[in-house]
């Protein structure tokens, strides 16, 4: 868990060089690609197609907490997504 600090939804589609997803990337967030990408080192291809990015802090573990709060959301009928975070 952690909080939401920023997000980036208006990645251009235009993006053809991983060179200039990490420049407008590092302009978005202030930090290089390397230093915070999970899955930094996996090639253009599998990260040219994502149309947005979340950048989390104070990133802590608590497990029975996300638990707790998944079953109750799904009894309440609401639809839960996995969002890869990055």
């Amino acid at each position: 868990m952690g909080d939401l600090e920023r997000t980036w939804t208006g990645v251009p589609e235009e993006l053809n060089d991983f060179d200039q997803l990490k420049k407008e990337f590092a302009a978005v967030f202030q930090r290089d690609w390397e230093q915070v990408m999970v899955g930094a080192g996996e090639p253009f291809s599998f990260h040219r197609d994502w149309n947005a990015y979340l950048g989390i802090s104070g990133l802590r573990e608590h497990r029975q907490v996300l638990a707790d709060l998944t079953r109750r959301l799904r009894e309440e009928g609401y639809r839960i997504f996995n969002t890869i975070v990055g």
